[in-house]
């Protein structure tokens, strides 16, 4: 039997391969959402789409499926090669960590412009690895601003995701401004973390901070306690001390046994959201119980913490993550 014949994208891997490809911890590979890179560590595996430069997988040595992903887009993202009718071009995949930017949420404008930026859909280009053997592996991938923001227009900039794999996932996002005057952004790092069920998880370190709750017109709350979900929830968490631009929230999950912290700088704000049933039900893309597995904890520059960069400067939105026992010390999920 003669072997497939090879086609565009089997040439594209191969190449990325011989350029950028460490034996056995950065590999490239199609996966059901397109091409990927595969970052495999002796700590644990994560992969990167090149479409959005989005994180679909992460797991370590001690804890699974970490990220979720929309079980309507299929549980694995490792095969088959083909994409889904769902997964077009232009369409995001609902789950792991989308990015964010230049703006951060739906479309206030009236212009028709897509809901959280351009870049979630469009192509990156790998422009460098580096690995440090068994420890750590990374990948930095750039969108091409101008091809993506294409009749939105897009701010003179240059914007990077470095993903390290390590003892934790780290994400780097980089905006340089290359205009000659000052550049405001909004984005944000939209991580979905898989939870073992939503009335078992209580969010810890944000009680006392601020926030909008954009489902009541973005009125001003203040959060008292872990942030606990029993209905829909979309709410921008705002701390505009200096002590707020170093913070870790932790997620606790009762079920899996687990605590899940994020740790972020160069933010001042975050999102807790939960779609919950009925707007589960209109998006389309998410079963009827997703909404009972998981939770976003989005690293941010939203709201009145959205950025603004002088000429020729970089503003860089970093957190890491890390997965750890369930801490005793801790208030009960429920």
């Amino acid at each position: 039997m003669n072997a497939p014949a090879a086609t565009d994208s089997d040439d594209m891997i191969a190449g990325l391969a011989a350029r950028f490809g460490f034996r056995y911890h950065i590999s490239f590979e199609h996966t059901m959402f397109g091409p990927a890179v595969r970052l495999e560590t002796h700590h644990g595996l994560a992969r990167v789409l090149l479409k959005g430069a989005q994180v679909i997988d992460w797991s370590t040595r001690d804890h699974d499926a970490i990220l979720w992903t929309s079980s309507r887009e299929g549980e694995h993202a490792a095969t088959p090669p083909s994409p889904p009718a769902s997964q077009s071009i232009g369409k995001p995949l609902r789950g792991g960590i989308p990015v964010c930017w230049p703006w951060f949420g739906s479309d206030r404008s009236g212009t028709g412009r897509p809901a959280h930026g351009f870049v979630r859909g469009a192509p990156w280009t790998v422009r460098r690895t580096a690995c440090e053997p068994a420890e750590t592996a990374s990948i930095t991938l750039e969108a091409d601003v101008a091809a993506a923001g294409a009749g939105f227009d897009p701010p003179d900039a240059r914007l990077t995701l470095t993903v390290t794999l390590s003892d934790c996932l780290g994400l780097r996002l980089r905006t340089t401004n290359l205009a000659r005057e000052p550049l405001t952004i909004s984005q944000a790092l939209h991580t979905y973390f898989r939870i073992g069920d939503i009335d078992r998880v209580a969010i810890l370190g944000l009680d006392g901070c601020g926030y909008l709750d954009a489902l009541d017109g973005f009125a001003e709350r203040v959060q008292s306690g872990p942030v606990r979900l029993s209905c829909e929830v979309d709410r921008i968490y705002v701390d505009m001390s200096e002590a707020a631009r170093t913070r870790t929230i932790t997620v606790r999950d009762l079920s899996r046994e687990r605590s899940i912290l994020v740790t972020s700088q160069g933010s001042a704000s975050a999102v807790i959201w939960n779609p919950w049933i009925e707007k589960s039900q209109r998006l389309g893309d998410m079963a009827a119980d997703d909404y009972r597995r998981m939770v976003c904890v989005e690293t941010a520059n939203a709201a009145s913490d959205a950025v603004t960069i002088g000429p020729g400067l970089t503003h860089t939105l970093a957190v890491d993550y890390r997965v750890g026992p369930l801490d005793p010390a801790a208030p009960p999920s429920r």
